[in-house]
């Protein structure tokens, strides 16, 4: 199996890359903490243990992508880039990545470490996890940032990775923000133009590439095969028996569960992107969560919008760019 999450953190560590933070409360600290690190420009990435109200081991990775010294370690990259020779190494290697997509579909496997744990029916319960409240005036608490939201067009059956934001509304729901003509939301619209509800997997904790990808404006069931052909391997998954969806069988927790059609519930807001508050409180879909998967000290990958720089505008700004040229 290729480098998975916590792979990558002990390759981030061992160059100095990161910082563990003891105690930090869910509600708002661990945000606070994060949002600090970004001003700092040269911030390490931040994994917080022992969060306040939850056993040790269950753990919340922030500030990922936020230097290029930890963007080169995510794509396969040398290190000592400054910004200007990342994005020009970036501009060279993309045109080889999607060269090669076609020998890079993912790989299905039949069990992965995503596999340890299972909360199923009655008992899932998403609170387990020490989901950040990640500004004052957010909504709720948001355990999906850095995640990739799985679906599947009915019509053709490309997979589509996507990040969008996933508020906790309770034990077994979550809401689901996806901006207009998203590939995602196009998926549940078809399903439920067909009466039936979208099955859908979002996985909160993964190696970051798995995040960068799925936040990257790609063409439609792209996104497995880029990370294959940046980490020179396909990705491996496993088949979900919920829903039949592929999940990245190294993934630390994945949600699997429902996207029914008319039943909404008020979410947000939220601090975006901007660093201020992009709309108010309103009516979105829902996923109602069938079971739960997750790795033995499960970790959260956090990376909440916010002012620039941080975690999504740096990355976004380099590789983003590419794309939008091509």
């Amino acid at each position: 199996m290729a480098e998975d999450l916590r792979d990558w953190l002990q390759r981030a560590d061992k160059m100095g890359e990161l910082k563990r933070i003891e105690g930090a409360d869910w509600d708002l600290e661990i945000g606070c903490v994060t949002a600090l690190n970004w001003k700092r420009g040269d911030g390490p990435a931040l994994l917080f243990d022992n969060i306040k109200g939850y056993p040790p081991g269950f753990r919340v990775l922030t500030s990922s992508t936020l230097a290029p010294s930890r963007v080169a370690l995510i794509l396969g990259l040398p290190q000592g880039y400054s910004d200007k020779e990342l994005l020009l190494a970036l501009r060279e290697r993309l045109p080889q990545w999607e060269a090669k997509l076609d020998d890079f579909a993912p790989r299905v496997v039949e069990t992965g470490p995503v596999l340890q744990n299972v909360m199923s029916g009655e008992d899932v319960n998403l609170l387990l996890f020490p989901v950040p409240k990640w500004h004052e005036k957010d909504g709720g608490r948001y355990i999906g940032t850095g995640g990739a939201i799985i679906t599947r067009d009915p019509d053709t059956g490309a997979v589509n990775l996507g990040t969008y934001r996933v508020m906790v509304h309770d034990k077994k729901t979550t809401g689901l923000h996806i901006a207009p003509g998203r590939h995602s939301l196009l998926h549940c619209q078809k399903y439920h133009a067909q009466g039936k509800p979208c099955p859908v997997l979002v996985s909160v904790g993964h190696h970051p590439l798995i995040f960068r990808v799925a936040a990257l404006s790609l063409p439609e069931g792209a996104e497995y095969r880029y990370a294959g052909a940046i980490r020179g391997e396909p990705v491996e998954v496993v088949e979900e028996e919920v829903t039949g969806l592929p999940m990245p069988a190294d993934s630390e927790i994945v949600i699997a569960g429902w996207c029914p059609q008319g039943k909404l519930r008020m979410e947000g807001p939220f601090g975006e992107f901007t660093g201020y508050y992009g709309g108010k409180e309103k009516e979105d879909p829902i996923i109602e969560v069938e079971r739960v998967y997750y790795r033995d000290n499960p970790i959260i990958l956090g990376s909440p919008p916010g002012r620039a720089p941080s975690d999504t505008s740096y990355y976004n700004n380099l590789l983003g760019s590419l794309l939008l040229q091509n």
